[in-house]
């Protein structure tokens, strides 16, 4: 999470289209490779029998993927929705 903040913080080059294009490249492939670690690690969890809450606890870092993804679906759905 810290190298995707690191990445989105970092001085944009370019001008235009391709200045934002490359900082949303790099946070996304960041959100992705934290995405594949998630998904990895809730089946891996759904395997175990016992105890219960390792279970529950590896569906954690999947929701928080999914919920990244819907917050960013919003702010997009927004941004076009007031013309920005």
């Amino acid at each position: 999470m810290n190298a995707s903040y690191q990445a989105a913080m970092a001085p944009a080059t370019g001008t235009g289209f391709a200045r934002g294009a490359d900082r949303l490249g790099e946070v996304l492939g960041w959100q992705v490779m934290a995405t594949v670690m998630a998904v990895f690690l809730w089946r891996i969890g759904r395997g175990w029998q016992r105890p219960k809450s390792l279970r529950v606890l590896s569906v954690f870092p999947l929701l928080i993927a999914i919920g990244l993804a819907l917050y960013a679906l919003g702010l997009i759905a927004q941004a076009l929705l007031l013309g920005l």
